[in-house]
């Protein structure tokens, strides 16, 4: 993946990463990881809660 944009949020870095195809996705990562915009890098998923938000075309016609 790379790294499209990162904000600096104290003891972590909020990185923007293009996944492979058109997608996007947020990562929110220890400061000691500080990697380039521009750069290519791997991602491991250490999930202890997640949100997620229904696609807008179900949002708009839900399934009973």
């Amino acid at each position: 993946m790379q790294v499209l944009h990162k904000a600096f949020r104290g003891a972590e870095f909020l990185y923007t990463l293009q996944l492979p195809g058109s997608g996007r996705m947020m990562s929110l990562v220890p400061s000691h990881h500080n990697h380039a915009v521009g750069k290519r890098i791997g991602i491991r998923f250490e999930i202890d809660h997640h949100v997620a938000f229904p696609n807008e075309a179900d949002a708009v016609n839900p399934v009973a």
